[in-house]
């Protein structure tokens, strides 16, 4: 499940206060995230919407967040326009990483709902948004989204190629749990499963 959370990173002065309502509201919304009470929080998260809408990065950071938190209650349609508002608005400020994160939220919310080619095409997106961003966690998780859309694709050869990509990548990563890579070694045999049967099943029909 997609529910990465960014805290916002401030750089303070006299036109930015660190106590404002809207940044209130945001901390409350992240704390209530991480103890799993995504109702709460995204209720924080919607007041906070007007309160930051006169800064572009913070409202960059709610508009994510919100999204992340409407994929972790299950209400996929909902997070589809905060997805694309906060990469639009994450991309127009050069954060090409955090953009990265929007569009693996967006996909991952789109494959939820059944709609794989624009969920294709958004991890591509986020492909290249963590390529450009230098970040190969965010590659390798694009990757296995790639992938798992291309098994319900039946597509089973481009499958097995981002599952190997996704492998790769992690190994340049630090601080990942073993079942991550089990998990990946797991979807990588499935595809190789797919290709067989689906061989054995062209070979049955001459």
């Amino acid at each position: 499940m997609w529910v990465e959370l960014t805290r916002e990173h401030h750089n303070q002065n006299r036109n930015d206060c660190m106590w404002s309502p809207g940044k209130l509201l945001s901390d409350v919304a992240l704390s209530f995230s991480q103890m799993r009470l995504f109702s709460e929080a995204s209720e924080c998260y919607e007041q906070a919407l007007p309160l930051v809408s006169s800064k572009p990065r913070r409202l960059a950071v709610v508009l994510q967040n919100l999204g992340a938190v409407y994929n972790a209650l299950g209400q996929y349609r909902q997070s589809l326009g905060f997805h694309r508002d906060a990469a639009a608005l994450h991309g127009s400020l050069g954060s090409r990483g955090a953009q990265g994160r929007c569009f693996s939220n967006l996909g991952f919310a789109l494959v939820e709902l059944g709609e794989l080619e624009e969920a294709w095409e958004s991890y591509l997106h986020a492909q290249q948004a963590f390529r450009d961003a230098d970040d190969p966690s965010g590659q390798w998780q694009a990757c296995e989204g790639l992938g798992g859309i291309r098994i319900q694709m039946r597509d089973p050869d481009k499958a097995a190629m981002y599952y190997k990509d996704a492998l790769r990548l992690l190994c340049k990563c630090q601080d990942v749990s073993g079942s991550v890579q089990e998990r990946l070694v797991s979807e990588l045999s499935e595809a190789l499963q797919q290709k067989l049967l689906l061989q054995q099943v062209s070979l049955s029909e001459y």
